[in-house]
């Protein structure tokens, strides 16, 4: 079970070879990793962890091993794809503008 304490999203999580429960907080720096009754633990950036994920099987032969290259492009269409919809709506609202 998940929970939000000031703003942080925080999971006990099983990872092989540390025994215990580690505790895994998602901030806005990244995540990090700590065992119960510690007060220091490990970081992993963003940036990092995106670099250490892997890409999506259906994923254009182009991005395989290139998460980050990868999301880039994906939010490169996303945007595109939001541009053009407004771009519609305003060449439709300023249509009925016209015509009035």
């Amino acid at each position: 079970m998940a929970t939000v304490l000031r703003g942080q999203l925080k999971r006990a999580v099983k990872v092989y070879g540390v025994p215990g429960d580690v505790t895994v907080v998602l901030t806005a720096e990244g995540l990090e990793f700590k065992t119960k009754g510690t007060r220091v633990g490990v970081m992993l950036s963003w940036l990092n962890a995106v670099k250490a994920s892997g890409t999506p099987l259906n994923a254009p032969s182009k991005f395989y091993g290139k998460p980050l290259e990868f999301l880039q492009a994906a939010s490169d269409r996303a945007t595109a794809r939001l541009v053009k919809k407004l771009e519609a709506e305003a060449e439709e609202k300023h249509g009925k503008l016209e015509s009035n």
